[in-house]
């Protein structure tokens, strides 16, 4: 049997691997957003809708659940703090920054697109499309409600340059053209 891959945490991508056992079943979609559609990489042709605000995006999280959002920013420069006394803040470069949609915000309490518990949430555009994952959000009063987010291009990249020694493994996001597309893991043994 494999050993199961490890945690990867580099300042350029902060995820978990897991793998999930032979034989179980799942769907390429998101729980009250719908089938995904593949990914998406944000480029310089991008920038004009950014900056009009007309990239709206969403995600399902564990606290907040659905919520939307307006991408502001997709090379925003977050000081993540990881909690080092020699080395406090390690600025992350490429960063998206979401302001929360106030239309499409939780009814209930202040608009917020994430809160703590919501990290590692596919964010989507408005074709489904995986954009990026929720990395965290911010709770000062210039940008409270706001969230950041790892692009998808940059945690596909990651993941595929991780190498366990047993050769390469290849990441990419799941999509289907229909709704109920079940898939199965493969067992450990037809894996091999």
């Amino acid at each position: 049997t494999r050993p199961p891959p490890p945690a990867v945490r580099h300042t350029a991508v902060d995820i978990a691997l897991v793998e999930p056992d032979g034989g179980q079943t799942w769907l390429p979609e998101i729980d009250q957003i719908g089938v995904v559609r593949g990914s998406y990489a944000f480029t310089s042709a991008d920038n004009a809708a950014i900056a009009a605000g007309n990239v709206h995006l969403r995600k399902r999280g564990r606290t907040t659940r659905l919520t939307g959002g307006t991408l502001r920013d997709r090379g925003f420069v977050w000081p993540y703090d990881v909690e080092n006394p020699l080395f406090p803040v390690v600025p992350l470069p490429g960063m998206m920054l979401i302001e929360p949609h106030p239309l499409e915000a939780p009814a209930v309490g202040e608009a917020r697109f994430s809160q703590r518990g919501d990290s590692g949430s596919a964010i989507v555009d408005v074709h489904n499309r995986v954009v990026g994952v929720l990395v965290g959000a911010y709770s000062d009063d210039d940008m409270h409600g706001w969230t950041v987010a790892f692009p998808i291009d940059r945690v596909l990249t990651k993941l595929n340059s991780f190498d366990p020694g047993s050769g390469a493994v290849a990441f990419e996001v799941s999509s289907s053209d229909h709704s109920g597309d079940t898939r199965t893991f493969p067992s450990a043994s037809a894996a091999e």
